[in-house]
């Protein structure tokens, strides 16, 4: 009962594409999409039937929040900061699917022991030997700033709010 999966085709309508895996099918909603429909036909007994259509709305995957690894909330100390890998991207809560996202480049900002601000910026998700010595001689009691956050994901590039830590 039933039908197997290399018998099954579907067809997506509303400027999305469609694309099969394995048994499975993944849409891509085209940008600016509000709905779409999809339209299942089965080969039964030789020939190609409708099976029907079904109409889905279509939600914005809402941009992930940056944090840094291994640090709870906007409080941190050095060795937090020197020990930590770098940035990740955390998924919504509230989005309904397993999104995945990655950071593809920001740039850190500390007031170092002479009081100068110092800039470093960063082509990945981890922090880098410069970004650690930045760290290792930063004020005690200042901050860490990282902005122009920029992250990958479902929809592509995306700018993520800047991020402050405060080093205890």
């Amino acid at each position: 009962a039933g039908v197997p999966a290399d018998k099954i085709r579907a067809e997506v309508k509303g400027g999305s594409t469609l694309s099969r895996q394995g048994e499975h099918f993944m849409v891509t909603p085209s940008a600016g999409a509000k709905t779409l429909s999809i339209v299942v036909s089965a080969e039964i007994d030789g020939k190609w039937q409708n099976m029907g259509t079904s109409d889905f709305r279509v939600k914005p995957v809402p941009p992930p929040t940056a944090v840094v690894e291994g640090v709870q909330g906007r409080t941190a100390t050095k060795g937090q900061l020197i020990s930590s890998q770098g940035l990740r991207a955390i998924p919504s809560a509230d989005f309904d699917f397993d999104a995945k996202f990655t950071i593809t480049s920001y740039e850190v900002s500390v007031i170092n022991n002479e009081g100068y601000i110092v800039d470093e910026p960063s082509s990945g998700a981890y922090f880098n030997d410069k970004h650690k010595r930045m760290f290792n001689n930063m004020r005690n009691n200042s901050q860490v700033t990282i902005t122009k956050i920029k992250a990958n994901g479902p929809s592509g590039s995306m700018d993520l709010p800047d991020l402050v830590i405060r080093v205890r």
